[in-house]
């Protein structure tokens, strides 16, 4: 059996919608009720569905999950056989990841019961090649789950942004909002249907002025406070060109501007959120202390 991914197909071939779920950072998996073993949740696509819908239809019917935030990861494929699926042709699909707030109290479908699992490397899989070759390429990208102890059970809201991680010669590139005296990684929230990269590049050219490539999707922070998650998307990138910056009122009001800081130095910065904890701006010590386990992390991942 042979999996591969890519980064879109046509529309029309995409056959499965398959979702790797997490609930409070476990992952989720399904039990059928005519099998022992466990499965991602997913399904085949029904005639005139969008593959989004599919998605959804199926992680609410095989998990009972109610409230949940969900997103496209990939284009996947198969072909071959490994004595549960036989795919003569290459048969495609999409991969899609779900953080499930919380479930119904029966599943409605096939399935017998969910399990949650810190750790997949057990797992009895009915699927036994693609499923793990589907969770490797979800943990390409590091996932950083923080949950503040405000965080409500139900009834979350989601906020989605992507930030560009840019380093050159030992300075990384941030963003300044000089009349606050506040720094951050470059990027804010996707507008629509756009992808994470184009969103991360968009956001770039409006707030610092440089094109970037987006070449490698490094980390995801997820923080919930109250009735929110806040998906904050990291990508390292590379410098292409440079145009004109577009702000908006209030990034202009603040003095928003581009600078180049050496690395240890806004690593610095960033460890020192503490210090705002009974600032006048109550977001910047949560602003500060997202941008140093970012950072954090982020230089252990790459060659600096």
């Amino acid at each position: 059996m042979e999996v591969k991914f890519y980064d879109k197909v046509d529309d029309i071939k995409l056959k499965y919608a398959i979702i790797i779920s997490k609930c409070k950072g476990k992952y989720v998996l399904c039990k059928h009720k005519e099998r022992d073993t466990y499965e991602i949740p997913g399904g085949h696509r029904e005639i005139g569905e969008a593959i989004s819908e599919t998605a959804k239809r199926e992680l609410r019917e095989e998990t009972g999950a109610l409230e949940f935030y969900i997103k496209p990861i990939c284009v996947y494929s198969v072909k071959g056989h490994d004595g549960t699926v036989i795919e003569e042709n290459e048969s495609f699909g999409m991969l899609y990841y779900a953080d499930i707030i919380n479930f119904e109290n029966e599943i409605h479908s096939e399935i017998e019961k969910i399990e949650l699992f810190d750790d997949l490397s057990n797992i009895n899989w009915t699927y036994a090649i693609i499923h793990p070759k589907l969770i490797e390429k979800f943990q390409e990208v590091r996932v950083i789950d923080v949950f503040g102890k405000n965080r409500f059970e139900k009834n979350i809201k989601f906020r989605e942004a992507c930030r560009g991680v840019v380093i050159s010669n030992g300075e990384i590139l941030l963003s300044y909002e000089a009349n606050n005296d506040q720094w951050m990684i470059p990027g804010g929230g996707v507008e629509g249907d756009e992808s994470n990269k184009d969103c991360c590049i968009r956001e770039l050219k409006e707030e610092t002025g440089y094109i970037i490539s987006p070449k490698k999707h490094l980390l995801t922070m997820n923080e919930y406070y109250k009735d929110w998650c806040y998906i904050s998307h990291y990508f390292l990138c590379d410098i292409i060109d440079k145009t004109e910056r577009k702000l908006t009122d209030e990034e202009i009001k603040n003095g928003l501007v581009p600078k180049w800081i050496p690395l240890n130095d806004a690593i610095e910065i960033f460890s020192k959120y503490q210090d705002y904890r009974n600032d006048e701006n109550k977001m910047k010590i949560g602003l500060y202390f997202r941008e140093y386990r970012a950072l954090s992390e982020i230089i252990k991942m790459i060659d600096i």
